[in-house]
């Protein structure tokens, strides 16, 4: 599970990035400086850059499917809120470029599968944290878009079976980096908070140390709930090396790596409201509850 507790994003790059129109966007070695996306070549196609609804995608019918999944039940109680949860989804909106991207997920497919689910739990949390429109609805593009560095990785990584070993899990640590300079090549400054939040998926508590105002706000907030859903997501699916978590003991290990961080447990309450977990099946003897602050939610 180190791979949840990377303290540090990886900033040099060991593979060639190459965009889905062929420009070669970073080579090894490439590092990561404070310039960020400035040095990277425009993106010209104006077809790829029209803006589609995830609802006139074919991902739209996997995501019902997907939520129909015994395991994915706590997104839905009844079907006044299934209705509401695929609206809010159907209503996500990404340039088509990146619908191909995600779409060349799919031959990976666990990691096709968990982008959707991430995005759904999102969804659903921000809909009944009462997150603002307009924050949740650049939490669901980056949700959507953040894996998308994970199909650049090796196959032989992608299709393993086996647990990773020490070299294979530095590449995966890669995939954060490589999903940021995509989404600089194909949307500049546009998607500025989008690409941080993206960035620091796998880390959100290194945010805690940056201040680049408003902006890194909205960046960690899109990282901690993307971290925490991608963490749950992982945990609770069955993988070829390990067998599903339990709920509590997700839960529990997701409490663990917040604490260690510094963040909120907001998803977690919420998380455990849904499932109706009682906290003594979530905390051990160590932890001092914490009073949810999930009513109300937003970006402080």
């Amino acid at each position: 599970m180190g791979i949840f507790k990377s303290e540090k994003i990886s900033t040099r790059l060991f593979l060639f990035v190459t965009a889905l129109d062929e420009t070669v966007i970073a080579r090894p070695n490439f590092e990561l400086t404070e310039d960020g996306w400035e040095d990277l070549p425009p993106f010209t196609s104006q077809i790829a850059s029209r803006q589609v609804k995830l609802g006139e995608t074919p991902l739209y019918d996997h995501l019902c499917q997907l939520i129909q999944e015994p395991k994915y039940s706590f997104l839905k109680k009844n079907v006044e809120e299934y209705y509401e949860l695929m609206n809010v989804l159907g209503n996500a909106e990404l340039p088509s470029i990146y619908w191909q991207e995600i779409n060349s997920l799919k031959r990976f497919g666990y990691y096709y599968g968990h982008t959707l689910a991430i995005t759904a739990m999102i969804a659903k949390f921000g809909i009944d944290a009462g997150m603002q429109k307009d924050l949740l609805e650049i939490a669901l593009k980056a949700s959507l878009i953040h894996d998308i560095g994970i199909a650049r990785l090796p196959h032989s990584i992608l299709f393993s079976s086996q647990q990773f070993k020490e070299d294979e899990k530095i590449m995966m640590q890669q995939h954060p980096l490589v999903s940021y300079l995509l989404v600089g090549y194909y949307s500049q400054q546009e998607y500025d908070e989008i690409g941080r939040g993206v960035l620091y998926h796998h880390c959100p508590g290194e945010l805690n140390n940056i201040s680049i105002g408003y902006e890194n706000k909205v960046a960690k907030e899109i990282a901690w709930l993307i971290f925490n859903a991608d963490v749950f997501d992982a945990l609770i699916s069955n993988r070829p090396f390990r067998p599903a978590y339990a709920i509590a003991n997700a839960l529990n290990y997701l409490t663990r790596v917040n604490q260690a961080h510094s963040l909120p447990l907001d998803m977690v309450y919420w998380i455990e409201k849904r499932f109706k977990i009682p906290v003594s099946k979530r905390l051990g003897s160590n932890f001092i509850p914490i009073k949810p602050k999930i009513e109300g939610h937003q970006l402080n």
